[in-house]
């Protein structure tokens, strides 16, 4: 059984049933203890406690000193992240942890339906799953060096990566940027992506 700590806030953005969708899935799954928190300072806890990995479902929150750096060496020493939609804007006055999460977030588009087409040349766990359709809001990040674009949407004539992965020294994230919508984490295809990602991000997993 892998623990994993669960951080999710907000009422609007992301909104409650928004949360409520991600944190009712996560509890469908089997082989994970899942710890939920609404405060950004328990990621302290994760220099105390056996956590295999951590999920991250928030906006603007402000960290700590100490939360950046209990974060910083999980990941580092071999932890695994997962995080979703706009939580990228709680690093936005932590220019070193971008590389961290592999994108420096810019704004986001309103609401509205797109395809999502996975990458032809991925050849990773999520290859065989298909394209599509959702209605969302899509955050816009500049990519940082090393990022594996798994998802993408084709939006006003740019290219615009809905999911990726880094891997930050022997930790690994995965960034899913849909979420601000119940329908989009309804998905059978966004279910599958966090299943997969779930077990992919974990220590225990050397492809």
């Amino acid at each position: 059984m892998k623990d994993v700590l669960v951080i999710t806030s907000g009422i609007i953005h992301p909104s409650f049933l928004s949360r409520f969708a991600l944190t009712g899935f996560l509890k469908e799954l089997t082989g994970f203890q899942f710890h939920f928190s609404t405060a950004t300072d328990d990621l302290r806890l994760l220099q105390k406690k056996n956590f295999s990995s951590l999920i991250l479902f928030l906006h603007r929150s402000r960290l700590s000193q100490q939360s950046v750096k209990a974060l910083s060496l999980f990941l580092m020493k071999g932890g695994g992240l997962l995080a979703f939609h706009t939580s990228s804007t709680c690093f936005s006055s932590h220019p070193d942890l971008w590389e961290m999460i592999g994108g420096r977030y810019l704004f986001h588009r309103p609401v509205s339906e797109f395809k999502v087409t996975p990458k032809k040349e991925d050849n990773s766990v999520f290859a065989d799953i298909s394209g599509f359709l959702v209605k969302d809001s899509l955050p816009i990040h500049e990519l940082e060096f090393g990022v594996t674009t798994h998802f993408e949407a084709h939006l006003q004539n740019a290219t615009v990566p809905v999911i990726w992965s880094k891997e930050y020294y022997l930790g690994k994230v995965l960034y899913c940027c849909l979420g601000h919508t119940t329908a989009s984490l309804k998905s059978k295809e966004v279910k599958e992506v966090i299943a997969r990602g779930l077990i992919w991000i974990d220590p225990a997993i050397d492809e």
